[in-house]
């Protein structure tokens, strides 16, 4: 392969016009001595000096051209490519381009968006030093790679343990990661960038910790489920004490979505056992076509108290789901999206653990919007329930439902939409069974077979209500019940 110089216009001394003087070529392999090099009447001699040992170029006098070259070094450029090898002009440009990226500074601080290299700066761990690899062609390779690399990640985290920053790309896995007893966390660059691709059988994440001291993260990426044997994406079991107030796992715009809605689903996004000040927020859940047999997001025993915000499920049984037994108190339940699901918050027998806020929720559910049962001291506000169903399939629905033991209740400013006659079944504003106490006041209730539905131990009051084509608006309250304005429209 030949060199090839292309001399400036003061190296051809005038007599070229500057990008069309003649090039020079040195033969690869050449013996010739430069100065038997010219071109222009001017010798390489001239160009260059030896002192020394050392060759130097005289100034401004030689460029090197290549293809699409700016000419002068101080303003040559390349183009930013993460997918180009280590140490590459390229590759330095890309790691330092403005990413999505936000590191997490502490509890409710959010720093400013920071490149890439910034971010491993900052004490992150690359996921490629780790052993893994993305793919855009051979994934088969990349797959192998990771898993090994999950494998052996617990050997090679310190006793500490660490956060693993997975850059944008497609990271495939067939085996997922199992952790105990470390500080651990996965960060992406953002949803649909960073994407972890599973097409295994079981979980993405299983983590068990002894301890609550342990921090653990996830946020920004995608978590693909590329396989019918898709199970958990995240699995967390912590040791169920009686109180913390160590930070809980943070859970923070997260995509759990299939590659195939028609074929595949998480069967769970999050489940948690024991995470006291569990955080998730902004994460989207997407199920598979009408299947509505996936949950969102499990509340285990002890995990109190969960804040969850600003989250989107579409085609699920359960967005929110806490099973019999579980004592979970006080969930703070606040603006998000539950549209195709059977049942938006579904809070099993609570074992009488108080509280929860449901606040500013759009639920569009097939059999009801929000259940809670053996729960007291429950504020229900400001939610937008619709009935969801087809002219062939339909169940009976219930906007809100109070069972066993959910005394005190307090529902406030709510909006019930029933489509009653469209589907089968009778469409229910509020059921309260079996409870003490409770109050409706607000709110708007319409197309419904019935607006409050009680039984003989539940007193209600019910206050400055709105209704409109509602065949039957209070059915079976208990003594004691107080109604107040009702207004038909």
């Amino acid at each position: 392969m030949a060199v090839i110089l292309a001399p400036t216009l003061a190296a051809a001394q005038g007599t070229a016009a500057q990008g069309t003087a003649a090039p020079i070529r040195i033969p690869k392999g050449s013996t010739g001595a430069a100065d038997d090099f010219s071109v222009a009447g001017r010798r390489l001699g001239d160009v260059f000096s030896s002192t020394g040992g050392k060759t130097t170029l005289t100034p401004d006098a030689l460029r090197i051209l290549g293809s699409g070259s700016t000419g002068d070094v101080s303003r040559m450029s390349a183009p930013p490519d993460p997918g180009a090898p280590e140490g590459t002009v390229s590759r330095l440009f890309a790691d330092r381009q403005p990413t999505t990226y936000t590191p997490d500074l502490g509890p409710g601080i959010v720093g400013a968006p920071r490149s890439v290299a910034e971010a491993l700066d900052a004490g992150y761990l690359d996921a490629r030093a780790l052993g893994f690899r993305s793919c855009l062609t051979d994934c088969a390779a990349a797959r192998d790679a990771n898993d090994a690399a999950a494998a052996a990640l617990s050997l090679k985290l310190s006793a500490v343990g660490g956060t693993i920053f997975f850059r944008r790309g497609i990271w495939p896995f067939s085996q997922g990661f199992n952790l105990t007893d470390k500080h651990f966390g996965v960060v992406g660059e953002g949803g649909g960038r960073t994407i972890l691709r599973f097409e295994g059988t079981g979980n993405l994440f299983d983590i068990t910790e002894n301890s609550l001291f342990y921090r653990l993260e996830f946020r920004d990426f995608t978590a693909w489920a590329a396989s019918t044997g898709a199970n958990t994406t995240i699995k967390i079991v912590r040791p169920l004490g009686t109180s913390s107030t160590q930070t809980g796992p943070n859970i923070r715009n997260v995509e759990f979505v299939p590659t195939d809605p028609t074929a595949y689903q998480w069967q769970t996004g999050i489940d948690c056992l024991g995470c006291w000040n569990l955080n998730v927020t902004e994460n989207l859940f997407v199920g598979k076509d009408n299947a509505f047999s996936a949950d969102f997001l499990i509340l285990r025993d002890k995990s109190t108290p969960p804040t969850i915000v600003n989250n989107k499920v579409f085609s699920a049984n359960r967005a929110v789901y806490a099973p019999p037994g579980a004592y979970v108190e006080g969930p703070i339940i606040l603006a998000n999206q539950f549209v195709g699901v059977n049942w938006g918050v579904y809070l099993d027998d609570a074992n009488n653990a108080p509280g929860a806020q449901i606040i500013g929720n759009h639920i569009n559910s097939y059999k009801g919007g929000i259940v809670s049962l053996a729960r007291p001291q429950v504020m229900i506000a400001k939610n937008l329930l619709y009935r969801y169903g087809s002219p062939t399939t339909g169940f009976d629905w219930n906007g809100i439902y109070l069972g066993a033991a959910s005394s005190d209740a307090s529902i406030e400013d709510n909006s019930f939409y029933g489509y009653k006659g469209q589907y089968p079944g009778n469409a229910t504003a509020v059921t309260g069974v079996n409870s003490t106490a409770g109050s409706v006041f607000g709110g708007m209730m319409a197309d419904l077979n019935y607006g409050i539905v009680g039984s003989q131990n539940w007193a209600v009051v019910y206050d400055n209500v709105k209704t409109r084509n509602v065949t039957t608006f209070d059915y079976q309250l208990g003594a004691g019940s107080y109604r107040g304005n009702v207004w038909a429209f």
